[in-house]
């Protein structure tokens, strides 16, 4: 019987695990970036990214998009909105929908966090040539995209 400690060991050879930790030390450095911005953590710079980059998108499309759950978003979009880094509007031809908008106080932060991030990135891969980081980004957009699959990936934002 495997005890808590070796099944949460992981192995090299253990992609799921490697990308869980990487993850994990990638979204902890973006966590102190942000709090450094006065945010909370990434997941309010994922929000104000969503709103800047593709506008007008009502809060259950950007929850869709983001893969974030509704109920979740609506808490962070409160907590911004709270921060005046976001606004909420009325859809002229739906009013339950609402519409959230980042402001210029938003898109200050969402660009200051942007920066932290390129400066953190940058550190966390310093140890790899150019050639490496560029290997590592494609690999990896590859199956965060879905294009090295031959079937349709399965993920929360695409749900």
């Amino acid at each position: 019987m495997d005890t808590a400690a070796e099944v949460c060991a992981g192995t090299p050879e253990d992609l799921t695990w490697l990308f869980h930790r990487g993850a994990q030390r990638l979204r902890g450095t973006l966590d102190a970036v942000c709090r450094q911005e006065g945010l909370t953590d990434a997941r309010d710079w994922i929000v104000l990214t969503g709103l800047l980059e593709h506008p007008g998108r009502t809060q259950l499309g950007l929850s869709h998009d983001l893969g974030v759950d509704k109920t979740t978003l609506t808490a962070l979009i409160d907590r911004l909105e709270a921060k005046q880094l976001l606004i909420r509007r009325a859809v002229p031809d739906d009013r339950r929908a609402r519409m959230p908008e980042i402001t210029s106080a938003g898109a200050v932060v969402q660009a200051e966090v942007a920066k932290g991030r390129d400066a953190a990135e940058a550190a966390l891969l310093a140890n790899f040539t150019q050639s490496e980081r560029g290997l590592l980004r494609e690999l990896i957009s590859r199956i965060a995209d879905g294009s090295c699959m031959s079937e349709s990936p399965s993920a929360s934002c695409d749900s």
